[in-house]
């Protein structure tokens, strides 16, 4: 049986069944686009299951602990497949941070929305995602003195 870490650890997805089995706890379940995003948690780590299997649906209830076998890895989460199976685990101590890790990976944050003029008047040195319809294009030239 491996950890979170461990499984994260591999450098590239598997197409294959992972070869051994992962348990930890279930954080919280949202349903999107028929398919159900799973946070789970182990005392290293969380990770993001993506469940298309709708029979193992009930089996991830939150704050239950699973076993998940024959799942398949991905590069940022794992994911389930005809084979894959769930069953019910002895609890397990996940420290409360993980546990807050592992709810961003479901339900992240709604980024927030700023006005051009704010972006330009803004200190941070952040990246930043431009939303909107071009009106003009017009080319900047620069002179290296």
């Amino acid at each position: 049986m491996d950890t979170i870490a461990v499984i994260k650890e591999r450098k590239h997805p598997n197409h294959l069944p992972y070869p051994t089995s992962l348990r930890a706890t279930v954080i919280t379940t949202t349903m999107r686009d028929g398919k159900l995003n799973v946070s789970l948690a182990d005392d290293p780590g969380a990770v993001k299951l993506i469940c298309t299997q709708q029979k193992l649906f009930p089996k991830f209830k939150p704050k239950s602990s699973v076993i998940v076998r024959g799942f398949k890895t991905g590069y940022s989460c794992l994911f389930t497949h005809k084979d894959t199976t769930v069953s019910v685990s002895r609890s397990l101590n996940v420290p409360e941070e993980i546990k807050r890790q592992a709810v961003l990976l479901v339900n992240p944050p709604e980024p927030t929305v700023l006005k051009l003029n704010q972006v330009e008047a803004t200190k941070d040195l952040q990246t930043i995602s431009v939303q909107g319809v071009i009106v003009t294009l017009s080319t900047i030239l620069t002179n290296n003195l």
